[in-house]
Parts: structure tokens; sequence; C-alpha cells
């Protein structure tokens, strides 16, 4: 099956029965013998038989071409909702998403403007300051060099020590809610990197952050030679919180059967569009969301990178 697909039925049973006899110049008994091939088969086999597993293998393909542009090449919005999932199920669709994400990212051109943004709410647990989860090499390439490619990233914490410390480094627009404790201040200063701005010194900043009134922010960004103190106007929220699987399917009902049916498409046969209509499909409309808690509050502070 040289050039063809395998699924993961094939997959167990190539690992237990390779179709060659050397790697290399190594016979494939002395180099991985056969116990230890079934063991490693066992694990898959395991994965595959678990019930859970299941519904991986159902639903859309994770296409992110698909999911950012339908196939006039008009922007679109794409939300995931992963409320309903583990701690480990989270962890595994965050960073397959992510990486899916790098994947189509390194396809594009080089832009100097914004293309996509990929948003994600709640962020902890995904990028710590110290274990390295999955989901933390791929997040920190994406604050690293996602702004060469036109794509933005958004994260939402309510406690800025949560985040890795070389992530905040990374990031050029701060937008920060009235902090409380004295570690979320100093990591955020920290982060900051000293160039806290010409008006104000540290002892004013953190002075500030742990009084800001309500719906009012401290804006640092690498394009302003100086911070910024700005209040948002009143909306109206309810505040429902996270929402239930049945609750999202009864919102999608009437969108799912206006849609018409998609069929995977694998990506060598995707069609790339002339390059006047790419040029206007990079709206700066687009954007992914990722919604791993349903939290919704206006006084989270969310870090933005330039």
């Amino acid at each position: 099956m040289e050039g063809g697909n395998l699924s993961l039925e094939d997959l167990i049973g190539r690992i237990i029965s390779p179709p060659f006899k050397k790697i290399g110049v190594l016979p494939l008994e002395s180099f991985y013998p056969q116990g230890e091939r079934f063991k490693f088969a066992t694990k898959f086999n395991s994965v595959l038989a678990s019930p859970t597993f299941k519904t991986w293998m159902e639903g859309d393909t994770l296409d992110i071409q698909r999911m950012l542009y339908n196939d006039e090449g008009k922007a679109k919005i794409a939300i995931f909702s992963i409320s309903h999932l583990s701690d480990d199920e989270r962890m595994l669709f965050v960073t397959l998403l992510l990486n899916k994400y790098i994947a189509w990212m390194r396809r594009q051109s080089g832009a100097s403007s914004l293309k996509t943004i990929l948003y994600m709410d709640e962020i902890f647990g995904f990028f710590p300051p110290t274990s390295n989860p999955p989901s933390k090499e791929p997040m920190l390439l994406l604050l690293k060099q996602a702004r060469a490619f036109g794509v933005g990233v958004v994260l939402s914490t309510q406690n800025p020590v949560d985040l890795d410390y070389k992530g905040l480094s990374n990031i050029g627009t701060w937008f920060i809610g009235r902090l409380q404790t004295t570690q979320d201040i100093n990591r955020v200063i920290e982060g900051l990197g000293g160039k806290t701005g010409s008006s104000y010194d540290k002892k004013e900043i953190r002075k500030l952050l742990a009084n800001l009134s309500k719906r009012t922010f401290f804006l640092k960004s690498a394009h302003l030679d100086d911070i910024r103190l700005f209040s948002t106007r009143w909306v109206m929220s309810y505040l429902k919180g996270p929402l239930k699987r049945d609750e999202i399917s009864a919102l999608m009902d009437e969108r799912k059967s206006q849609a018409p049916a998609a069929t995977p498409t694998p990506p060598q046969q995707v069609k790339r569009k002339p390059e006047k209509a790419a040029m206007k499909a990079t709206s700066p409309s687009t954007r992914v969301f990722l919604s791993a808690s349903g939290l919704d509050s206006a006084e989270r502070p969310t870090t933005l990178p330039r």
C-alpha cells in the first residue's frame, strides 16, 4: 500500500507484521522483536476498542481551510466547544487543533496585515509556566511565528501567573483588568519586561492594577509609546454559562438544515482559488474560537500578541 492510506486496523496489523524484514542493515527481529511489537500494537488496540474513542472517529475532519473559508473564499467563524470533554480529551483536542492550525498556517504566504484570529477562552492548564503539556509547544510556536503569516492569537485568563513567561514576553498587546494577588501583579510587570511607559513607574502600575474599577482596563501595546487606561461601555449579557451538548445542537439545527452536506475533502484534492479571490478571502473578520470553559466575564484580563 505504498502511497496509500492506512486505517487504524491496518496500522495495528502492520505493526505486528511489517512489510519489511530489515531496518537499515539490521534484521527486524533484532532491532524490534515480535514481543515488543505486539505490546505496542496492544496499546493501539486498547485505544481503538475503547467506547469513548469511537466518537473521535466520527464527524467532520479538522480541515482548517474549510473551517475558515467557504467554497467562494468568504471568511467564516468556527467555534469549538469542549466544555463537555474530560481533561484528557480537552488536552487531546486542543493539541490536535493547534497542530492542524500550524500546518495550515505554514502553507500560507507571509503577510503584514491580519488574516485570521485564533481565540482561546481560558488558557489555564494549556500553557502553564512549569509543566509541559502537549498543547504548550504549539501554542508557544504560534505566539512566536504566527504574526509573520498574518495570524493573530488572542488568549484570555483570569490569572496571568498561570501563563508561561516565554509566552508573555511574545505578547505585544495586553488588556489587563483588576488583579488582586501579588503574584499576578508581579507576573504582569515581569512580562512587560520593564518597559512600562514613561508616565508611570512600577509602583504606580502596581497600585493601578490592584485598584482598577469595573470595566476599566490597563492597555500596553508594542504599537504605543505609553500605557493607557480605558473603560468599556455597558453591555447586556445574560451570562448563562456553558451550553450543554443538546442546547448547542438545538441552536445549530436551523443552520445545519440550510447548509449543504459536506463531504470531507483530502488535502491533495483541495483546489486553490485564483490570487484575486484569495486576496478577497483575507478578511480580518475570520476567527477561530476555542471555548475551553464556556465562561464569560467582562473583568477577565486578556492578552493579545501583536
